[in-house]
């Protein structure tokens, strides 16, 4: 796998025990996956869980900034105090 946060989610192929269900839809980062059968797997025998990878533990382009700015950004009330020009008084 690619990426620097590889992640998994427990998908069952067949019947799914209460233990997978909880689980549904959730990506975990690979290196903190559970065991297959899961602890509280009810059906261990006939588990169908398996594995489905992805690069990252995001799904999609989830952004985690607020729009265009950094959190940091929407906290600080002051005046903005950024100039366009450079350090040289000729820039």
């Amino acid at each position: 796998m690619t990426g620097k946060f590889p992640a998994v989610a427990i998908v069952s192929r067949g019947a799914r025990c209460a233990a997978s269900k909880k689980l549904d839809g959730q990506r975990v980062l690979a290196a903190e996956a559970p065991l297959l059968p899961l602890k509280n797997c009810t059906m261990p025998e006939q588990c169908a869980c398996s594995y489905l990878k992805f690069p990252d533990r995001r799904k999609g382009d989830e952004d985690r900034r607020f729009g265009a700015f950094s959190h940091r950004a929407l906290y600080y009330g002051g005046p903005e105090k950024r100039g366009t020009g450079g350090r040289r008084k000729d820039d």
